[in-house]
């Protein structure tokens, strides 16, 4: 690649952002023309920057690099190949050791030259070291690296700082070498502009340096007063907010480095100084390396830690499973690993509900007030898994709970029926924090059980914030074994001889509903039976009547066959669900669900413009009887408002937590509310669907098919108005 020559000078204008003293910045474009350059590179020119602008950077190259012509050209073109690199080089500049960065930025080249430094502490990384200190320390990593990173700076106070999930963060680990500086250790910073800036910043260079707080930063001149991002830039200087920040806290020089776990920013570590100071570029690029180093090492940790607790709770499972297949009573294997189960789940108490069946561990709890709160739950969130850390400040003296039995509780819900439940109490944790910067946001919205209190304070604008009637909340661990668990209770109870009694019992619920389904068919058929006779009589004893009543004879013969045919056919479904064996899958259910409702639309002549149909998420379960499902509902919702002046039906679902919710609304005739509690009895025809064709069993296969899946179903409707059905399709197998 060669450098070309161009030249001419454009008006320019100061940039507020600059870089520090002991560096100098050149920018070209992409055809290696400058449009940019930091202030004080006319020490070099002995004139004005814009004196440079336009022209190639080989200008800059012949006149001041000469010597490293081919290494900058080579350098310039890894970087325009791939715009992720960055090269690095060491010069000499006016007779000055240098290091001289090229990277490209938004279509920009950067040409970043720092001058070296004379490093007074001999100490250098070494990887072999540290690690041989970790391995027989007993304190975290981040305690043994600010030991660490201490004596190879020798800078005064070295900080850790984790960002946590609402966006602020607290110091968790904390070397200092002098006692000038106070201790902030424990403390928080809230979400405010310092750090949010600092997060976007450390993604893009991992170690930022500003070897002194109080040097006024040196301004970039442009061409045109075009904005020059210098984000990536080593030798910028900090935003003027920052600055102010680490002045008002007496720091002189502030080095700080990026945290990077799966690739995304953890927390940084601050390297800080009351009086200036200067770390070799190498040193600092080689403590980079040392932090990615220690990262990785931490994310092992954690990813071990994991990997026991996993361990764990399979090691609980095996001997939890062997227990409830040699006993058929649930509820005392359970009882009887309650202790461990508490341990799991980090809880001070639990109760397991079994029906009418109750037992309780470390809680004192009436039959009548645990029959109220799981109501009350239910009635606020149909999810399996509930979990409220905040639940007896919220509700307690709705439910007449005190603080002092319990602040948080947990809710598992082992099936659909809600008959099988695990609840897990915990106590108040009282939560203290003390921020060294004014928590704006948290001042804003001030809950009931929070107080602020401000402390005067030479360097800080510190608050202590106090959060009582809470437990600690549930975390994610936590909340996969609330799955795990739950999942092996359920197929613990679909395996027991419970199971083999409750379907004998519905094999003798059958028999009786079947004996009631043969008396109603055998009424009902007389009626066409007794029709088509009469017709057949007639057209035997006059044959020749007219052509016109021989036609409505035929009709009548034809619509009662077409009942006949309909209701046993209809009797076939329902015995089919009774004893049909499935497995369930993973279904895209949307090409059925469009096929149901072209169906439809040509059998009750319904327009195509009256019908919604919005996402069809896939769901679990058995292609057969979702099919039957959904022509059931969707048929009933079409047929019952076609008559409507205006009629409207949506089809659609919502992807949730715990399940995909299918919702079919239509303004039909709707339901009367006395009617919705029989609407899925054998052969229920309610009493303004009698103008209508059916026989009274397509909700009864709907019932069946929903509890064959362990669905659950809502249903909302007002007569006149029209009617709104849910389901709840689990998004785990």
């Amino acid at each position: 690649m060669m450098l070309t020559d161009a030249s001419s000078a454009k008006n320019t204008e100061m940039l507020t952002v600059g870089v520090q003293g002991f560096g100098y910045l050149i920018v070209t474009d992409k055809d290696l023309n400058i449009i940019a350059a930091s202030e004080n590179f006319k020490e070099f020119l002995n004139e004005s920057v814009t004196s440079i602008f336009e022209k190639p950077f080989s200008y800059i190259v012949s006149n001041f690099l000469p010597n490293y012509t081919i290494d900058i050209e080579e350098a310039v073109r890894q970087i325009l190949i791939n715009e992720h690199d960055r090269n690095l080089l060491e010069i000499v500049l006016d007779n000055k050791g240098c290091y001289l960065s090229i990277y490209q930025l938004h279509g920009h080249v950067y040409f970043e030259f720092e001058r070296k430094v004379v490093d007074g502490v001999v100490f250098f990384p070494k990887f072999e070291a540290f690690a041989r200190i970790l391995d027989v320390e007993s304190r975290g990593v981040w305690e043994v690296l600010c030991d660490y990173i201490s004596k190879i700076l020798a800078y005064d106070r070295v900080t850790v700082y984790q960002f946590a999930e609402e966006n602020n963060g607290q110091i968790i680990a904390e070397t200092r070498r002098n006692d000038n500086l106070e201790s902030i250790y424990g403390m928080y910073h809230s979400d405010f502009a310092v750090l949010s800036h600092a997060r976007k910043i450390h993604l893009m260079n991992l170690c930022r340096v500003t070897q002194d707080i109080n040097e006024d930063p040196v301004p970039i001149i442009s061409l045109n007063n075009q904005p020059i991002d210098l984000l990536a830039t080593n030798i910028r200087t900090l935003d003027a907010v920052h600055r102010a920040h680490l002045k008002k806290v007496e720091i002189g020089c502030n080095l700080s480095y990026s945290i990077l776990i799966n690739d995304k920013i953890w927390g940084l570590i601050f390297c800080q100084n009351i009086k200036p100071t200067r770390i070799n570029l190498l040193k600092r690029e080689a403590m980079v390396y040392m932090i990615q180093w220690t990262s990785a090492r931490f994310a092992d940790e954690l990813e071990a830690k994991e990997r026991d607790f996993n361990e764990r709770i399979r090691q609980f499972e095996l001997t939890l499973k062997e227990k409830l297949m040699l006993k058929s009573d649930i509820l005392s294997v359970l009882s009887s690993f309650s202790k461990m189960i508490c341990d799991f789940a980090n809880a001070d108490a639990m109760v397991i509900v079994d029906g009418d069946r109750i037992y309780a561990d470390n809680m004192n709890i009436g039959r009548q007030k645990l029959k109220k709160l799981q109501t009350f739950i239910l009635a606020n969130s149909d999810q399996f898994v509930y979990t409220e850390p905040q639940f007896t400040f919220k509700y307690g003296h709705e439910l007449g709970i005190e603080m002092d039995r319990f602040a948080g509780i947990a809710k598992i819900d082992i099936d659909s029926s809600r008959k099988f439940t695990l609840l897990f109490f915990r106590k108040e944790h009282v939560v203290r924090r003390t921020y060294m910067d004014k928590p704006v946001k948290y001042l804003e919205d001030v809950k009931a059980n929070e107080t602020f209190e401000t402390e005067p304070h030479r360097h800080f604008d510190l608050w202590h914030h106090t959060i009582h009637s809470s437990s600690l909340a549930w975390t994610e661990a936590e909340l996969f074994f609330f799955g795990r668990l739950r999942r092996l209770i359920k197929e613990s109870i679909n395996q027991k001889s419970i199971e083999i009694s409750n379907l004998n019992e519905e094999v003798h619920n059958l028999n009786k509903a079947l004996d009631a389904y043969a008396y109603t068919v055998s009424h009902d058929v007389k009626n066409p039976l007794s029709a088509i006779n009469l017709s057949v009589q007639m057209m035997l004893q006059k044959p020749d009547m007219p052509k016109e009543v021989k036609d409505r004879m035929l009709l009548n013969m034809k619509q009662a066959v077409d009942l006949i045919s309909d209701l046993l056919v209809a009797i076939h479904d329902f015995s089919k669900i009774k004893s049909f064996s499935y497995q369930t899958e993973l279904l895209d259910i949307k090409p059925s669900i469009l096929q149901v409702i072209d169906f439809c639309l040509l059998r009750y002549d319904f327009s195509p413009s009256h019908i919604e149909v919005g996402d069809l998420w896939p769901i679990y379960g058995h292609k057969t009887l979702v099919y039957q499902l959904f022509q059931n509902l969707i048929g009933n919702a079409i047929k019952y408002s076609a008559r409507n002046e205006n009629p409207k039906v949506e089809v659609y679902s919502l992807k949730e937590q715990e399940f995909v919710r299918y919702v079919i609304r239509d303004n039909g005739i709707g339901i009367a509310q006395e009617d919705l509690k029989v609407m899925f009895d054998s052969f229920k025809r309610l009493d303004n669907a009698y103008d209508f064709e059916g026989t009274g069993l397509g909700l009864t296969i709907v019932k069946n098919i929903v509890d064959k899946l362990d669905l659950q179903i809502k249903v909302d409707s007002q007569l006149g108005i029209g009617t709104e059905i849910q389901l709840l399709f689990p998004i785990e197998q």
